[in-house]
């Protein structure tokens, strides 16, 4: 999920068994990109690269047959690159199904946070990547490129300015052609990211960490699990420039629109509804 997931990977990646990694990279696809685009761009990582013959010794201590196969029928193909580790990108319940059924025995933990804030968080992303999101939206984004500037949200925007675009953000059809979440051009974008996040939610997982009580929750679940106590690491600055809560970018009617949405996901973890 969307928050601080980077950080939270890669400490829990500590505890994991250090020999389960998944190639990744240009030469070859990924055998997991059957469905979904893992993109690994959101995630710590150093590269490797190897050459063909070590690269046919690491696909196969990894037990990567489809890719060995690959490898070996393409002579082409001169070297691979390797990302170690690879911790996925924020991935969801159903996006890691083809991983999780390679495996008989893992825990499942995800991180939930207040899905309005997770919303004012989206928001603010969206247009502080390195790469907007809307350089992965359809040609017809790409030619209109004041629709995209009237809703770019600026550190000295007023909660009403923000308010605005915010809404006019969410309305929009979610007609992404480059995402690792395929495009839904019947649903806005509101629609789209809530069917993603509510997977964080309302899947059966394990255990929970929970953003508003980051450090406790994530000792608990240490605990829980007996697992070693790795501190949280640092990586981004914070892409949220306006210091007004996420309470307050809510008009009336996408308050009504986001609640109806994630109302289920809010009973489960005793989220108010914003008044």
């Amino acid at each position: 999920m969307k928050v601080a997931g980077t950080s939270i990977e890669c400490a829990l990646w500590k505890n994991c068994n250090n020999q389960i990694d998944t190639y990744t990279g240009t030469s070859l696809k990924s055998e997991l990109d059957s469905e979904f685009n893992m993109s690994p761009t959101n995630n710590i990582k150093s590269y490797r690269i190897l050459k063909r013959n070590e690269g046919i010794q690491y696909l196969a201590a990894h037990n990567q047959d489809l890719l060995l196969n690959t490898l070996i029928e393409n002579k082409d193909i001169k070297n691979i690159k390797v990302c170690d580790p690879l911790c996925f990108e924020h991935t969801s319940p159903d996006m890691s199904r083809e991983i999780l059924e390679k495996h008989s025995d893992y825990r499942t933990i995800s991180v939930v946070r207040n899905p309005f804030d997770v919303l004012v968080s989206y928001y603010w992303w969206s247009f502080n990547v390195e790469d907007s999101i809307f350089d992965s939206f359809n040609q017809r984004y790409s030619n209109n490129k004041r629709l995209i500037s009237s809703m770019c949200p600026e550190s000295n925007d007023t909660i009403f300015q923000l308010r605005k675009k915010m809404e006019k953000f969410y309305n929009l059809p979610a007609s992404f052609n480059n995402s690792y979440r395929q495009a839904d051009k019947n649903k806005n974008v509101l629609e789209w990211l809530s069917s993603w996040q509510n997977e964080f939610y309302m899947h059966n997982i394990d255990s929970y960490i929970t953003y508003e009580s980051l450090n406790k929750s994530y000792s608990d679940v240490l605990n829980s699990l007996d697992l070693k106590f790795i501190k949280i690491p640092k990586f981004k600055s914070k892409n949220r420039k306006a210091k007004y809560h996420f309470s307050e970018y809510f008009n009336d009617k996408l308050k009504k629109e986001a609640y109806c949405l994630f109302e289920e996901s809010c009973e489960k973890f005793n989220y108010s509804q914003l008044e």
